[in-house]
Parts: structure tokens; sequence; C-alpha cells
């Protein structure tokens, strides 16, 4: 069943793939003990977690990402753990949960760094700023200015494959305009702000 869902997945027909995911995991969970069986699972319930979000279950989909990376943390090869961090941490932002998402992104951030993937770790550091924005300005900066100093860093190596480098000015750049984007998104709302009490007070 669980190969069934994930084919549907594949192909987007992801409400039968769901219907087949919660049975399926049901049965797979008691094998949970043996090691051959957890890499199946969690891969199943990955797949899982992404059918519930394509179905606009961004909350259930949350709870069965981060029930799995729990599961997944003490594992040697810390990957498929980063990977369900990144998704939980998309399904927290889709369900409107921006600080439990944020946390969730610098989770995924660190362990990124373990992996040894630098720029997927500032992606993830750049999504956990936007999710800071709306609440904490200056802690979100933070997070983007972190993102763009280690970018920099990685630009001040020398033995740096020239392929990589242009990846890394590419990702540098992006950073700055993102940065820049929340700055303006912050004015347009004090701007708005403004304008709707100077309304309120001609009245």
């Amino acid at each position: 069943q669980a190969r069934a869902a994930e084919a549907l997945a594949v192909v987007g027909r992801h409400d039968e793939a769901v219907a087949l995911f919660e049975p399926a995991l049901r049965v797979l969970d008691a094998c949970w003990d043996e090691d051959e069986w957890k890499p199946v699972i969690a891969q199943a319930a990955r797949a899982y977690g992404n059918s519930l979000m394509a179905v606009d279950d961004p909350r259930r989909a949350a709870e069965v990402l981060l029930n799995t990376a729990e599961r997944v943390k003490d594992w040697p090869n810390q990957v498929p753990h980063a990977m369900m961090a990144g998704d939980a941490a998309t399904a927290l932002e889709r369900a409107g949960r921006y600080l439990d998402a944020a946390a969730a992104f610098q989770r995924a951030a660190d362990l990124w760094h373990v992996v040894g993937e630098p720029l997927v770790r500032i992606k993830c550091l750049r999504s956990a700023s936007w999710m800071l924005a709306g609440e904490d300005l200056d802690s979100a900066l933070t997070l983007m200015d972190r993102a763009g100093g280690e970018l920099v860093d990685a630009l001040a190596t020398e033995d740096q494959d020239t392929e990589i480098r242009k990846l890394v000015r590419q990702e540098l750049a992006e950073t700055h305009v993102q940065r820049a984007r929340i700055v303006l998104n912050l004015a347009d709302e004090v701007f708005d702000d403004l304008r709707n009490r100077a309304a309120l007070q001609a009245r």
C-alpha cells in the first residue's frame, strides 16, 4: 500500500495517496524496531506529509513530518533528518504558524550545516528570517545578516571550485535582495498605517 500511495503521489493524485498512506503507515509502524524498515517508513511518512500539504492540510502535514523528524534525529546519516525538518518548516509556514516555522527552518539550517550543504543552509536561514519578520524585525535581519556573512566567508576561501564560487555569489546577491525586501515591506506597512491614521483623523 505504501508503494502504491507513493506512486499516486508522484503523478499528483494526492487525495488517493493520502487515503492509502494512512492505513499503510499504521501497518508499517509496527515494524519500526526493525532497522531495515526504518528508511522505508521514514520515506513513506515524508511522502505522506507532502501529499497532505498538496491537499491543503498543512497542520496535519506538520504533525506527521515533525514526528518523523524526531524519530530519525539520532540516525548516523543526518540527511533524512534535515530533509524532514525542512519539510516540516514549510508545512508550519503554510499552516500560519510562523514562529514555529522559523524555529523549524533554523533547525533545518543547523542540520544542513552538519551534513555539509552550506547553500541549502543559507536558504533555510533566509526562510527563517522571513518567518520572523512580522514579529521581530531585529531577529529577522540578524538571521539574514548571518546568511550573508557566511557567504562572504565562503567567498574568501581560495581553493573553491569556479562553479561553486558562482553559486555562492548568486546566493549572496539573493540574500541582499531579500534583506532589502524585508525592510521595504516593513516600510510599506508603516506608511500604510500612518496613511490610515491620517485618514481617520481627517474625518
